[in-house]
């Protein structure tokens, strides 16, 4: 399921008798009620809202047979109207095994299509939504991984180009073959990075467990998070204008547990834990 960020709507995909064809529906949570918006069954659907929640991108295959179409595309969907209507926007001639993910610019602005060849490698591409008509490849045919995540201003790339423990580049979408270092490589290991307002928060692996480290979104080490004990992190979890972020923490001892860190008050919080048994 995908929450609308204003979180009036769910849009969601059912399984039936355990297929992997799932139609796309919209639930409208403020009236309980299933919009008329279908999309019939896809495969490996995923799905970005628009901030102002009137439509959203969404990926897959089109119905045609085993061809040179048979890979994943990229649509988009005006809520409110049939679907029928929607049209691709990105995807012709792309190799049958690759698989799409998308990422929206809080603004709105940039859409970054990711076309994964396994998990050793990406190819990036850039639609600009002011030119809907121009593709525009960001890194293609690189023995590399790369993954966008944004502020208001900033794209911020996490990538092992060049980099075998990662490392965060950056760049304006106004410029995007212009890419800079914002956080180089380390002898840890960078697993993952949130963009949490002004700041970057990122979760390395040291001495056979995570810890996280906080930067300034030029670059600069702010600190690292003590946490309870040596352990496990899933996440972290944030809203890119957010003043807080979420993770769970386990250990060899220690069942999961669910924390908040508010960042202006440098405060962490355990909301939940899982009960021993």
């Amino acid at each position: 399921y995908f929450i609308s960020p204003k979180g009036n709507y769910i849009a969601f995909c059912k399984t039936k008798a355990g297929s992997d064809r799932m139609p796309i529906q919209i639930l409208d949570l403020g009236k309980n009620k299933i919009l008329e918006d279908f999309i019939p069954p896809i495969r490996y659907s995923l799905l970005v809202w628009l901030q102002d929640e009137s439509g959203f991108y969404y990926t897959k295959w089109p119905e045609s047979g085993i061809d040179e179409e048979n890979s994943s595309h990229v649509y988009f969907h005006k809520r409110g109207t049939s679907t029928k209507g929607d049209k691709a926007i990105f995807g012709r001639g792309l190799a049958p095994s690759r698989f799409t993910d998308l990422y929206l610019t809080p603004n709105d602005r940039y859409l970054f299509i990711s076309a994964w060849e396994g998990s050793s490698r990406t190819d990036v591409y850039l639609i600009d939504r002011n030119n809907l008509t121009v593709v525009q490849t960001i890194c293609k045919d690189i023995n590399a991984k790369f993954s966008i995540l944004a502020n208001k201003n900033t794209i911020f790339v996490f990538t092992n180009l060049n980099a075998p423990n990662c490392k965060i580049m950056y760049f304006n979408g106004k410029n995007p073959l212009f890419w800079k270092e914002c956080i180089p490589e380390k002898k840890e290991v960078l697993e993952s990075f949130a963009v949490v307002g002004e700041k970057l928060i990122l979760k390395y692996v040291k001495n056979a467990s995570h810890i996280f480290e906080i930067y300034s979104t030029s670059g600069e080490f702010v600190k690292e998070i003590s946490l309870p004990e040596q352990g496990t992190i899933d996440g972290p979890f944030s809203e890119w204008n957010g003043k807080e972020f979420f993770f769970l923490f386990s250990s060899f001892i220690t069942p999961p547990q669910l924390y908040q860190y508010k960042l202006t008050e440098e405060k962490m919080e355990c909301l939940a834990k899982e009960k021993s048994t």
